[in-house]
Parts: C-alpha cells; sequence; structure tokens
C-alpha cells in the first residue's frame, strides 16, 4: 500500500512539474517575444534607420540589425552613394501583427508600416516623395550584444505606385491654395 502511494505522489510531481516547467516556458517565449517587437522598435528609432539613409551611414544601422538584413542596407547605401542621392526615411505608423518564436533566440515578428519616402540629390535638391505601406516579416534575433533584426521579407501593400516628383507635388499644393515646399539639405550632409 505504501508502495502505490508512493507511487502516486511520484505522478503528482511530475505532473505539477511539467505543469511549472510549461508555464515556465510560456513565460520565456512570452520575454523573448517582446524583446524582439522592443528590438523591432529600436531599430526603426529615427537616430538608427532614418540618420543612416540621411548620412549613408551603414555603421548606424548596426545598432539594431545584423545578418541579411545589414548586408542588404549596406548595398542598399553603396548604391545611393554611387548615384550622388540620399534618402529622407520617415516611419508614419507601425503595427505589429503576428510575432511568433522560432526558438528561445529566434523571434519572427510581422508588421505593417506606413512610411514616407523623399529622394534627394547630394546638391539637397528634392527628386520626389513616396509614400507607402508595407507589411515587413522580421526574423530576429540574440546574440552576445541583445536582439537585431538579421533577415527581412517586405510585401508593398498600398501607397503611391511611383515616386512623385517634386514639381508634381508642388503643382497639386499649388492648385489647393498653398505655397510650393523649399528644398534644402538634410541634416547629416
Amino acid at each position: 500500500m505504501i508502495r502505490v502511494w508512493l507511487l502516486i505522489l511520484a505522478l503528482a510531481g511530475a505532473l505539477l512539474g511539467g505543469v511549472q516547467g510549461a508555464a515556465l516556458a510560456s513565460v520565456q517565449r512570452d520575454d523573448a517575444v517582446e524583446s524582439a517587437k522592443a528590438a523591432v522598435l529600436r531599430a526603426h528609432d529615427e537616430s538608427i534607420y532614418r540618420q543612416a539613409y540621411l548620412a549613408r551611414d551603414a555603421a548606424l544601422l548596426a545598432q539594431g540589425w545584423g545578418g541579411e538584413a545589414l548586408l542588404d542596407m549596406q548595398d542598399d547605401l553603396a548604391r545611393l552613394r554611387a548615384l550622388g542621392q540620399y534618402l529622407d526615411l520617415q516611419l508614419e505608423s507601425l503595427e505589429f501583427l503576428e510575432a511568433l518564436p522560432l526558438s528561445p533566440r529566434r523571434v519572427r515578428v510581422v508588421t505593417r508600416e506606413q512610411w514616407l519616402v523623399r529622394v534627394y540629390l547630394d546638391s539637397g535638391q528634392l527628386l520626389g516623395q513616396q509614400r507607402q505601406i508595407v507589411d515587413n516579416r522580421y526574423v530576429v534575433q540574440q546574440d552576445d550584444d541583445g536582439w537585431r533584426i538579421v533577415e527581412v521579407d517586405q510585401e508593398v501593400k498600398g501607397g503611391d505606385v511611383s515616386l512623385r516628383s517634386a514639381a508634381s507635388r508642388d503643382a497639386a499644393v499649388a492648385a489647393r491654395g498653398g505655397a510650393p515646399a523649399r528644398t534644402s539639405a538634410a541634416a547629416g550632409q
């Protein structure tokens, strides 16, 4: 009889331990998801993302980006330098659509973002602007220095079909009774 009770107690302990282990794993997943979301917000901070594209300085991006994502942006910045252009990227909204842990140190985060992109020549002349709504699928990974976006897959969901020239924008503003915008070199140039 004592053996039966000991067996029942051992089983009950194992079951309770399994429940506690599952609860701990759930908390760890929640922590990873929140850390990954915070990393996405940090990577999009104006002092990192916008300034990197204004100054065409990939070193700024390393604060929130890594892996293939960073390599792709380094290529973008080199292409802009070769064209004598820079971008002024303004994040207008960011909504988290999904966050799914892939492992304890990797999370897929899906966002819907609205951006206003202005394209300038090195002289500061505005070439045009484009507003886009995009769904981004990020893989955010924890390394020794914290959480970083390491992969990005993007799908344009709406916005302007093409770059609107500064002249066409000024004409539309003037037609509504406003004054045309002045162009100037962005900070950091």
